[in-house]
């Protein structure tokens, strides 16, 4: 049983354990007895507004505002009607259970208001699961059925592979008997509520691997209350419709229905409206009819209004933006496009993520007109679709999906109190933790989606940006701002795509580790990007991946010395202290020989502000290591058995009478045993755990503290946008800055 969770998460407590921590000094480490204590620790949300794809929505038919979306990468939310917004419902699964934020399908049972299912992973059969939530989310069981799920297949354009219907249905006259459509192994069943699954050797096919079952539907007319549906209709990609009349006894292909089918939608009076490659068809009294718009595409996102069995929405499905919805008040007879207008809450969206790739419309069946559509990038509402213009607004607060794909960074000083890179969606310079972005960086002068960000140490307002123009490829888009963000100026020069970037302490010289298209070598610049030269001694092919998913951070600047850089790579570490011209392998010994192959291989250089030669390496399970001589040798910290992400924040005693007070050290991970999300205010001589539910969703990309506010830190993940935790008995986020830092 997965842990409660809410849109806020509390960890209160004094309990503590003990543990041997490595203190390192010099390159030596001393054991000594530290605790671990808890503090009480606020999480929520960086304020970012949707971003990603929103892949299906149930409404609960006897619920009113019960309302549930699915996502491909970020979990599922429930509406929440009082202030109008998400609330996430998976934010409980612990970060190893990654692949469970990827969701297939979505499902709820119609007699039971409080029953939701969710099917997610990634692909592989052992990751996956079906879960079950009879609390409308707030806790889970797992069940793992040995079978591959996944909610983020991709696909060709054409091909909505995310957002086909639900394969998971629960019957609408008993809550026990639940079927689910798999993508590669047929029909499944449950008869005992989820309890226990198996494959269901009645259905005779399985379809075309990877789309396979694509939805289930009951069609439920006069059975006695409390007994199986006796009509049921199955999908199944390159065959057809399949329907049971004897409640999944027996099984028949429906002859002329489409082959290729996305979605269906049921009326009232029993006619069946299916989506498919090329079209919609419709199915009524045992015969088959075309029933396509006059745009002709293929469609995806259909809807039949609960009231009145002739009035049908759909909406094309080509990945294009502005693609056409259609309305039909006589049953699919004939159709009319839909005339609106929008009301966009969330500044930075361009027109282009209006109707950008439709997954699903919906009718609520609580509010006559009211109609809702998720997309590419969040969710759309009318509350009168019969109006001869409808207004349509997205709802997206607390919908934050984003994919961070850079580090993530948080200046000592300025306007900005992080800045982020995001897929998608580029990335942004929060000014606000809040309030949604006023603008993305795209909109300010550099194209593209950042994979690596830094600015200056001693100069907070130059910051440097590298990527490339979508998620792979050899087109960079990369450039720096002198004014925190607010302004971008691309590189004159840009020898390769994306990689990561570190800037010096002291100026404006950057070193740059191209990845993947090029050979990716290490470069160094002393005109703000306007020429390029080799660094000497540097190895290359740091990130030797092409795509943006990578978690490795291998090259670092030392936050004091303004020549100083770091890199590492494979078990060496290699360090430059003429700005990045010439790089050296230290000699140290001892690190753990892990590589940047992976997808999702996840190691980090970082160095500690304010301190000299103060550089740290996370392994994941390797764990955390140390150097206080600029990576001469290192120390592996003691009781750190797991670090999936670090960072470093402003410490509780940094500042005026005490500058030179250590940081606060932050760790995602494990200290003595215990797994958890940790600060230690004394470089790893203690900690204090500051969670107690798992609070953070997704797959983790990176963490910092936050340069300007003591206490306050944030983690990005690959789908669950950023969280931000700060001690609870610290001010609301607000705009709280400090003076803002001039270039020199």
């Amino acid at each position: 049983m997965l842990r409660p969770l809410a849109r806020w998460f509390m960890a209160i407590g004094l309990a503590a354990a003990s543990c041997l921590v490595a203190v390192v000094g010099n390159g030596h480490a001393r054991a000594t007895t530290a605790s671990i204590a808890s503090s009480s620790t606020t999480w929520q949300h960086v304020a970012i507004g949707g971003g990603g794809y929103v892949t299906g929505m149930v409404a609960h038919p006897a619920q009113k505002d019960l309302i549930y979306t699915r996502t491909d990468v970020g979990g599922a939310y429930r509406w929440n009607p009082d202030d109008g917004s998400w609330t996430p419902i998976t934010d409980g699964i612990k970060a190893d259970d990654r692949d469970l934020y990827r969701i297939e399908s979505l499902a709820v049972a119609p007699t039971e208001p409080g029953t939701v299912y969710l099917a997610g992973g990634s692909g592989s059969a052992t990751e996956s699961a079906i879960m079950k939530s009879t609390d409308r989310g707030a806790t889970w069981t797992v069940n793992r059925i040995g079978i591959p799920i996944d909610g983020n297949p991709g696909g060709e354009s054409d091909d909505p592979a995310r957002s086909s219907g639900e394969r998971l249905a629960v019957d609408p006259g008993t809550a026990g008997i639940v079927y689910y459509g798999s993508r590669k192994d047929g029909l499944w069943h449950s008869t005992n509520a989820g309890t226990t699954w198996s494959k269901d050797t009645r259905f005779p096919v399985t379809g075309t691997p990877g789309r396979g079952v694509t939805f289930v539907l009951f069609a439920r007319t006069n059975e006695p209350a409390g007994t199986p549906t006796r009509t049921l209709y199955a999908s199944v990609y390159g065959s057809g419709i399949y329907r049971s009349t004897d409640a999944g006894a027996t099984w028949a292909l429906l002859k002329g229905s489409p082959t290729e089918p996305n979605r269906a939608a049921l009326a009232s009076n029993g006619d069946l409206y299916v989506t498919h490659k090329s079209g919609v068809a419709k199915y009524s009294n045992g015969t088959w009819s075309d029933a396509t718009p006059p745009t002709a595409a293929q469609y995806n996102a259909i809807s039949v209004d609960p009231a009145n069995p002739s009035h049908v929405i759909t909406i094309a499905a080509n990945r294009t933006n502005n693609n056409p919805i259609y309305q039909s008040t006589n049953a699919a007879g004939s159709w009319t496009k839909v005339s609106y207008t929008r009301k966009n809450t969330v500044p930075w969206w361009p027109d282009s993520y209006w109707s950008a790739s439709p997954a699903s419309v919906t009718f609520d069946p609580f509010h006559a007109g009211r109609v809702w559509y998720t997309d590419w990038y969040g969710t759309w509402r009318t509350d009168d679709i019969t109006a001869s213009q409808s207004t349509w607004t997205n709802y997206e607060k607390g919908h934050e999906e984003t994919v961070a794909v850079s580090n993530i960074a948080s200046p000592p000083s300025g306007q900005a109190l992080l800045h982020s890179g995001v897929a998608d969606n580029g990335g942004f310079d929060h000014t606000s933790l809040t309030g949604f972005p006023a603008a993305s960086y795209r909109a300010r002068g550099l194209q593209g989606t950042t994979t690596g960000l830094d600015f200056s140490e001693a100069h907070p307002n130059f910051l440097v940006r590298v990527g490339r123009d979508g998620n792979s490829g050899p087109t960079s888009q990369s450039g720096y701002s002198t004014d925190g963000g607010n302004t971008y100026t691309p590189f004159p020069s840009q020898p390769e795509a994306a990689g990561r970037v570190a800037v010096s302490a002291a100026s404006d010289r950057i070193v740059w580790a191209a990845q993947g298209a090029g050979n990716g070598q290490v470069r160094y610049s002393t005109d703000r990007g306007s020429s390029w030269k080799a660094s000497a001694g540097a190895p290359s092919g740091l990130i030797p991946t092409d795509t943006n998913w990578n978690s490795c951070h291998p090259l670092a600047s030392d936050r004091v010395d303004g020549n100083k850089f770091y890199i590492y790579k494979a078990g060496r570490f290699y360090r430059s202290t003429d700005g990045g011209a010439t790089f050296a392998d230290t000699g140290a010994t001892g690190l753990p020989n892990v590589g940047c192959d992976d997808s999702f291989g996840a190691f980090k250089v970082a160095a500690a502000p304010g301190i000299n030669g103060e550089v740290w390496i996370s392994f994941g399970t390797n764990g955390l290591y140390r150097s206080t001589d600029s990576g001469k040798t290192f120390t592996k910290a003691a009781g750190v058995s797991n670090a999936r992400v670090f960072g470093f924040g402003k410490g509780p005693g940094t500042g005026s009478p005490n500058p030179a007070a250590p940081p606060s050290l932050y760790v995602h991970g494990v200290v003595n045993g215990v797994d958890g999300i940790f600060r230690s205010d004394d470089l790893s001589g203690s900690w204090t755990k500051i969670n107690t539910t798992e609070a953070i969703g997704c797959r983790l990309k990176d963490m910092t503290g936050d340069r300007q506010v003591s206490g306050r830190v944030y983690i990005a993940t690959d789908g669950c946008g950023i969280y931000y935790g700060r001690p609870a008995t610290a001010a609301p986020p607000g705009p709280i800055h400090s003076a803002p830092a001039s270039h020199k």
